[in-house]
């Protein structure tokens, strides 16, 4: 069960899974980030998928992440 306040602050968020590494996970990332307000990622610095998904670059794409 989860508590209804954490209802109630997850309210309109989605959980995704993907592997930018490769080009299918790439572009699905890119889809969602055209529709998003805001990004929380989990990369671990000097991962290949820090490398991969460079902030900078995001944000130069996508200026409206928080």
């Amino acid at each position: 069960s989860v508590a209804v306040g954490t209802a109630i602050d997850r309210h309109g968020m989605a959980a995704v899974e993907l592997d930018p590494s490769t080009p299918a996970g790439r572009a699905q990332f890119a889809d969602l980030l055209a529709g998003v307000d805001i990004l929380i990622e989990n990369t671990r610095p000097g991962s290949r998928a820090e490398a991969t998904l460079s902030v900078r670059d995001i944000h130069a794409r996508y200026p409206q992440l928080v």
